[in-house]
């Protein structure tokens, strides 16, 4: 599992560069590509941890949808989770982020996702690890774990 998370925390620094307006894309682009195939191969080594379950999730959740093409929204966000990150998560559009914390949530009794629609009956948020959708803001009164708020951006680091 530190394999991974050496990784993961190694694609999101190339992210952040790449997400920075850099001109070095093809080399930001390659490393990741690597990265995200030997990530796809020491998978199956984890199947029967916390990653594998949440991945099992969002197999499950997405069905015939479900491709490796979404994988790296799929580590950013457990990367956010597992690394008791907070902040801003910034991931391209239409990557199934949606799906990916939907899984997150269906995996992990501590997270909850607040989007527009679910923000007013928002569920008791003590002690959890929020994710929220742009526009979205914890009610008050809740005394959550951590913030995680969900930003769109192109392949160019600019908003969606």
């Amino acid at each position: 599992m530190t394999k991974i998370n050496d990784r993961l925390a190694y694609l999101d620094r190339l992210i952040s560069v790449q997400n920075c307006g850099h001109n070095i894309h093809e080399e930001i682009d390659e490393a990741i590509a690597l990265v995200r195939s030997e990530l796809r191969e020491d998978q199956t080594e984890f199947v029967d941890t916390n990653y594998g379950r949440y991945i099992e999730s969002v197999k499950r959740l997405a069905g015939d949808w479900y491709s490796d093409e979404f994988q790296l929204a799929n580590d950013i966000i457990y990367g956010a989770y597992s690394s008791d990150a907070e902040g801003d998560i910034y991931v391209g559009g239409a990557m199934g982020t949606s799906t990916s914390i939907r899984a997150l949530e269906n995996t992990f009794k501590d997270v909850v996702y607040l989007t527009i629609e679910t923000q007013r009956n928002a569920p008791n948020l003590n002690g959890k690890v929020v994710f929220v959708d742009p526009g979205v803001s914890v009610p008050r009164g809740q005394r959550i774990k951590r913030l995680l708020k969900i930003s769109c951006v192109d392949g160019n680091g600019v908003p969606c």
